[in-house]
């Protein structure tokens, strides 16, 4: 028999999936079970999988080895850049540039083909292999009835052609990069956050309450542009004391909103009404710190935290 929930975002009943509150591209641990797999899909396409690509969760999650569902290291500057001499220049995760290698071909007017090639210095011990594979497609293409032995043949004669030493140019490019950010994705998902920290501290009973009702219905439609109080990078930010971004994620509910801190990108979304009786007053403001690099989480009364801070 099929278990099935009734999902917090759609409120359909529907088998349920682990969903993560803080998600686990960001290294967020703490799992609720009230979500559908067609919302926790949806949402990951929609809007968390695309500004999970952003440069501004790219690099804090290359400099804190935060690799998510994948087991390979993340690259904050995955795109390629063009130096000025039209050579295509990647960076690598260690941030040290290197250029693609550019093979290229020309017809002679002898009829023979040359072929140019642009290689990284750290590559050059390719260049032979380099050569074959790209004297095999070519013939291939141009010679499809030369047999086996005649491409070997050929193969081994542009081998031995090779120079014994390579030209080698010593170059220090400037990379320009632009990225754009879709701030509507990051809103999703720190509303994302705040209703569902909400629902795991309140439990079921705040699903009735008309604010917090009309926070989901914001999430489930992707209307940004309703008026949900709060605000994207508040300035001056009324947190910042609260731990290091260093170490932890927070997330914190205080009277009727929602602070969020991811890294260093943070918001306060309005959670529920002002006289809401989920509204939690100055001495039950709960605090959530994820520690990304431990994989762990844990709650606090923000009141003794503090004083446990100050001691």
């Amino acid at each position: 028999m099929c278990m099935t929930i009734n999902c917090i975002f759609c409120r359909e009943d529907r088998p349920p999936t682990d969903e993560h509150v803080v998600p686990e591209f960001a290294g967020g641990s703490l799992l609720i079970k009230n979500v559908c797999k067609r919302c926790n899909d949806n949402m990951g396409s929609d809007f968390e999988g695309p500004i999970s690509r952003s440069v501004i969760f790219r690099l804090p999650r290359h400099l804190y080895g935060i690799q998510g569902k994948s087991d390979n290291p993340i690259n904050a500057f995955p795109n390629v850049g063009t130096a000025k001499d039209g050579s295509k220049i990647r960076v690598d995760s260690e941030f040290r540039p290197y250029m693609t290698t550019s093979v290229e071909e020309r017809r002679l007017e002898s009829g023979d083909v040359q072929v140019d090639l642009k290689v990284d210095a750290k590559d050059k011990d390719k260049i032979p292999e380099i050569i074959e594979a790209k004297i095999r497609r070519i013939a291939r293409s141009e010679w499809p009835n030369m047999s086996k032995e005649e491409v070997d043949t050929l193969v081994r004669n542009s081998l031995e052609s090779l120079p014994k030493e390579y030209e080698v140019k010593s170059s220090q490019p400037t990379i320009g990069y632009r990225e754009s950010i879709d701030l509507n994705h990051l809103t999703l998902l720190m509303m994302k956050i705040a209703y569902e920290i909400a629902f795991h501290h309140h439990g079921e009973d705040v699903l009735e309450d008309s604010e917090y009702a009309r926070l989901r219905e914001t999430i489930y439609s992707r209307d940004t542009k309703s008026k949900i109080s709060g605000s994207i990078f508040p300035q001056p930010d009324p947190f910042v004391f609260v731990t290091s971004p260093d170490n932890c994620h927070c997330v914190m509910l205080c009277k009727n909103i929602c602070y969020v801190r991811l890294f260093n990108v943070t918001a306060i979304i309005e959670v529920y009404g002002k006289e809401s009786v989920f509204s939690l007053d100055d001495e039950n403001w709960a605090l959530y710190l994820f520690d990304y690099k431990a994989k762990s989480w844990r709650k606090e009364n923000f009141i003794e935290y503090l004083h446990s801070a100050i001691a």
